[in-house]
């Protein structure tokens, strides 16, 4: 029985050897499938020649890295932006040409004018009503 125990315990450090061993070198990564399809297309087309080694997907990827440049990752990070995103580029830009630019929508700032109109036709009715005295206040005691 020792025997059998001591050959279990071997192959479970021969498992785990392994497994460290691999994770020092290699690391997973997440792609969407159509990516992983893209990929194992390339490989069957990259090794239909029979000679020489095959080649890897480790291979392609480093080969394909390497032909990436500047406005690649430009065009992929613009990619990237929301609408949001965008409209706050945009309002920076302004913001540089016309200082004192707000980020407040148009509909507050209609709000803001409308509240404003009315402030004022307040204080116009207030003045109207205090200039005609009396008449007045008997006028609004009737309804």
């Amino acid at each position: 029985m020792k025997v059998q125990e001591s050959g279990s315990a071997t192959i479970a450090n021969a498992k785990a050897k392994q497994m460290t061993k691999g994770n020092g070198t290699t690391a997973p990564i997440r792609v969407k499938q159509k990516t992983r399809d893209k990929m194992d297309d390339l490989l069957r087309r990259a090794n239909k020649n029979k000679l020489g080694r095959k080649v890897k997907t480790d291979d392609l990827i480093c080969f394909s890295l390497e032909l990436v440049t500047d406005d690649h990752l430009t065009q992929i990070c613009d990619k990237t932006l929301t609408n949001k995103d965008r409209l706050e580029i945009l309002f920076r830009k302004a913001s540089k040409d016309r200082k004192g630019l707000t980020r407040a929508p148009m509909c507050c700032r209609a709000e803001r004018v409308s509240a404003r109109r009315l402030t004022i036709m307040r204080r116009f009715l207030r003045l109207d009503l205090q200039s005609r005295g009396a008449s007045n206040k008997s006028f609004h005691n009737q309804r």
